[in-house]
């Protein structure tokens, strides 16, 4: 036997030989591999330069860790996933007990600490207990591993589920940090970013991605997918300033906003969500190649709705008065003035297009009555009055106007920053109609007033000519 013995080592060339040596032909026990790798260890050191020869050598010798440690430099995912498959196996349970151990030996009742801080701490620790077990060494290889996907866009999703697999006691705090920074180039991207909320029960952070993806649509000239996520944020100051700009942008132009989605709702009552892309290109049975777009018909909601309304008004006053509805445009413009919550700077390109129904012919004004005889006053008022669109507007709609009119003077006296801001809009709305059309505008409010008061006087004039 000690001759077969001498013999066989002979032959043995390097450390796994001599290992296999010992296990097969001494005593085949998985518990004595540890002995036979010391001994092969003495005989056939090990290069500490090789990380794959020492990887090997810390997995026979139970050193999972370290294997761990050494993978991580290489690639850290599949060190990650190889831990999982150890803690799977049990094989990382003595690390995870001795943490606990340190974790509970941490505050000793002799310490001289705080009792109060003990007691914080004491229960902070039940509470952790009561969600999950103390932290393992894997999961903070997950969590770490998490924390790299978030900064590629595609694998953001993984790192997400990563966390929420890991389930610690700080995996909310982290979502909630990081889930709004996603960009979502998809209705799918969104709808999965919703859900996650959802899940975790997070509507605060819901509302910070409907604000994120709100200000993205409108950033790319989506005005209703926009506005539908603004509402659903709930910040109703955010909807109303985003209408009131798209109310700005009307008056200023003249015409109402080139949207055909924005159009589709105010006709029909319902939201058009076409946001992400123009749509892909798909066949038919007849072979025939199709472009379907990303549509999404949702029904109406309450507050964009009711938000709406001053610009569904205007919408109308350009929509009759393109189609020759003077009585229905002037009326519009009418219930607009009568607006509780319409910003007073505003009043001024409103009577600015009210203007033209009350003096289309500026000339008109500046009759010299000395000139005529009473006869011929009586009618030329006449010719006038059956010429004119003065006589579209009714006499309790005249008195409107003056009561608006009083009214925007006395804001204008007590509030220099209307008035400021009223000029802004006049010159604004000025220069756009220059480089358009060619029609005479008011220079200023003072401008505008005078002719407003011109104009009504007038049409009182005509009303009073044809009783």
């Amino acid at each position: 036997h000690t001759a077969y013995r001498r013999q066989r080592q002979m032959c043995i060339r390097d450390r796994y030989e001599s290992l296999l040596s010992h296990y097969l032909y001494s005593m085949p026990s998985i518990d004595l591999i540890r002995e036979y790798l010391l001994v092969s260890r003495n005989r056939f050191p090990p290069d500490q330069t090789s990380i794959w020869e020492n990887t090997c050598i810390d997995i026979l010798e139970g050193n999972y860790l370290t294997v761990l440690t050494s993978l991580e430099y290489l690639d850290k995912p599949i060190a990650t996933f190889l831990g999982v498959l150890l803690e799977a196996k049990g094989l990382l349970k003595p690390y995870d007990d001795l943490d606990r151990n340190i974790n509970d030996s941490e505050y000793d009742l002799t310490d001289d600490v705080d009792i109060d801080e003990l007691n914080v701490v004491s229960k902070n620790k039940n509470t952790t207990s009561n969600n999950k077990k103390n932290t393992s060494v894997v999961d903070s290889m997950l969590k770490d591993l998490s924390f790299s996907c978030f900064g590629i866009q595609k694998l953001f999703p993984i790192g997400i589920g990563i966390l929420i697999s890991i389930n610690n006691s700080n995996t909310r705090e982290i979502i909630v940090e990081v889930l709004p920074h996603y960009q979502c180039n998809t209705n799918d991207d969104f709808e999965w970013c919703l859900s996650v909320c959802a899940k975790l029960r997070l509507p605060k952070t819901a509302s910070i991605i409907y604000k994120t993806q709100g200000q993205f649509f409108k950033d790319k000239g989506y005005n209703l997918p926009s506005l539908k996520c603004f509402s659903e944020s709930g910040d109703l100051q955010l909807v109303t300033r985003s209408i009131w700009s798209l109310f700005e942008a009307s008056l200023i132009q003249d015409g109402p906003i080139q949207d055909d989605d924005l159009v589709e709702y105010i006709e029909n009552g319902e939201d058009v969500v076409n946001a992400f892309d123009d749509g892909e290109k798909e066949e038919d049975e007849e072979g025939v190649v199709e472009k379907t777009s990303n549509r999404e018909i949702v029904k109406s909601n309450g507050i964009l709705r009711q938000a709406m309304s001053p610009y569904v008004s205007l919408y109308k006053y350009h929509k009759n008065l393109e189609q020759g509805n003077y009585y229905e445009s002037i009326n519009q413009l009418i219930n607009l003035l009568k607006f509780k919550y319409l910003p007073k700077y505003y009043m001024c390109l409103i009577l600015i297009k009210i203007l033209p129904f009350i003096n289309q012919d500026e000339n008109l004004i500046y009759l010299n009555l000395n000139d005529y005889p009473s006869d011929k006053i009586v009618k030329e008022l006449n010719e006038i009055s059956k010429k004119s669109i003065r006589n579209l507007i009714e006499n309790n709609k005249l008195i409107y106007l003056i009561q608006y009119l009083n009214e925007y003077e006395e804001i204008l006296k007590n509030d220099p920053i209307v008035l400021k801001q009223s000029n802004y809009l006049i010159n604004m709305f000025k220069n756009y109609k220059q480089t358009t059309d060619n029609v005479n505008i008011p220079n200023n409010v003072e401008e505008l007033l005078l002719k407003l008061r011109k104009g009504l006087g007038f049409e009182i004039s005509l009303k009073f000519v044809n009783f």
